[in-house]
């Protein structure tokens, strides 16, 4: 079954959880649908970034937005470019979706950082393209701005950021991080907002990397920014556990290229440097589009790679790269976290590995965060979405609201130790 079978399979099941705005329907004044991100003038900036402030807004316009489907609904929507950081702490540009709710006061009072899962390494996977119908068959994006939809009818203020960066970078967390943090820092500008306004974050999936490393990363990088709950579910914590997870796998072996390719571009490795031929021919498959984890059945990271590379765990860049891409090492967050995992089949939902997603929890948990923590059993990577999305919208409610989650700190054992990969002692 393909990502968006299975997607679409889970859809109603979410939407019952949620009553969507039946506002009536704004026809599309572009029928062929929006300009491609590489195409369109807006997302580039070609003056110095070097003095800009992080979060400066560079350019920002007005959009018509398409919710839950490919027709335009009545939500004002700004779309901003700019001024953030890359995963080498580089200056560069991206772009963020502020959505206002369709009624309330003209100041928002519950800003909403929501990280969709866009899992992409072409441009067209972008939120701030798909938003504007860029692609009517996308489910996923249909289920995740469904749920935004609902969240402005519940009076919530959302931006939602290309935290992937100008070049896509999947997978690359601690940019991601920086993308969305700085994602809120720019809606605050436009909104108006001080520095220290009330904010919570969501992601699921690829969103919880942003949303993960965001948490973890803002004490430093944004300490006044005032971040007030994060829920996140399906969370990659240890890549190297995930690649060794679902390699050879039949239903996810496909996400395999596109994340390596994501953290290649992140650091500004050629992949005509370690990819064979094969590997080649993969990777301008999976550029042309969003994941298919479905697509490569069978896959492992070494199928990749030229010969001298195969045996990856030995090669000192993938090594640095895969040890820089463990979530917890940094810092810890300092807000209420609500963290969730699909079991299916006694390790994982498939794809993210329950006990990792435990052994962070429980790492919060030492250094003084209160956390909530859900195993979702039985439930695979696409189901878990269910209960994940239900208890994260009541957990967002409490915050907003003043109230102090429940921690399950007391309860939270010791998962799968998160070691780095050993540096190779040779090469």
């Amino acid at each position: 079954m393909s990502t968006r079978a299975r997607v679409a399979a889970v859809v109603p099941a979410v939407l019952a959880l949620v009553s969507v705005v039946t506002a009536t329907a704004v026809p599309s004044s572009a029928a062929t649908g929006p300009t491609r991100p590489a195409h369109e003038k807006f997302y580039d900036y070609h003056g110095s970034l070097k003095h800009k402030h992080a979060g400066t807004v560079l350019k920002k316009r007005t959009v018509k937005i398409a919710l839950g489907d490919a027709v335009p609904t009545p939500v004002r929507a700004t779309q901003v470019l700019y001024r953030t950081t890359n995963q080498l702490r580089h200056p560069s540009a991206t772009v963020a979706t502020i959505f206002r709710p369709v009624t309330g006061t003209a100041t928002p009072t519950k800003l909403l950082s929501y990280q969709t899962a866009y899992d992409g390494v072409s441009s067209t996977c972008r939120p701030s393209f798909q938003f504007r119908g860029g692609s009517p068959t996308n489910t996923v994006v249909g289920l995740e701005s469904a749920i935004i939809d609902q969240f402005l009818a519940q009076g919530y203020t959302v931006v939602s950021s290309d935290y992937e960066g100008p070049t896509d970078d999947y997978g690359a967390g601690r940019e991601e991080g920086y993308n969305t943090l700085d994602g809120i820092r720019a809606a605050e500008h436009v909104l108006h907002l001080h520095a220290g306004a009330r904010v919570g974050m969501i992601g699921y999936s690829g969103g919880s990397i942003a949303s993960e490393w965001a948490s973890e990363l803002q004490p430093k990088y944004a300490p006044k920014l005032h971040l007030i709950g994060v829920a996140e579910g399906g969370i990659p914590v240890d890549l190297a556990h995930n690649l060794a997870y679902i390699s050879g796998s039949s239903d996810w072996a496909g996400a395999i290229p596109a994340v390596v390719i994501g953290l290649m571009r992140a650091y500004h490795l050629r992949e005509s440097t370690y990819f064979d031929a094969r590997g080649l021919r993969i990777a301008k498959k999976v550029k042309q589009g969003c994941l298919e984890p479905t697509a490569y059945p069978g896959l492992h990271f070494s199928d990749l790679l030229k010969k001298k590379y195969k045996h990856w765990k030995q090669v000192p860049v993938f090594v640095r790269i895969f040890n820089d891409s463990i979530m917890g090492r940094t810092s810890r967050p300092h807000e209420p976290l609500l963290m969730g995992v699909g079991n299916a089949d006694g390790r994982g939902d498939g794809v993210m590995i329950s006990k990792d997603v435990q052994q962070l929890a429980h790492q919060y948990c030492r250094r003084g965060d209160d956390v909530a923590y859900h195993v979702y059993q039985g439930a695979d990577h696409d189901a878990a979405v269910v209960p994940f999305e239900t208890q994260a919208i009541a957990f967002l409610a409490q915050v907003y609201a003043k109230q102090h989650p429940a921690s399950g700190c007391s309860s939270i054992k010791a998962g799968n130790a998160l070691t780095p990969l050993p540096k190779p002692k040779h090469r």
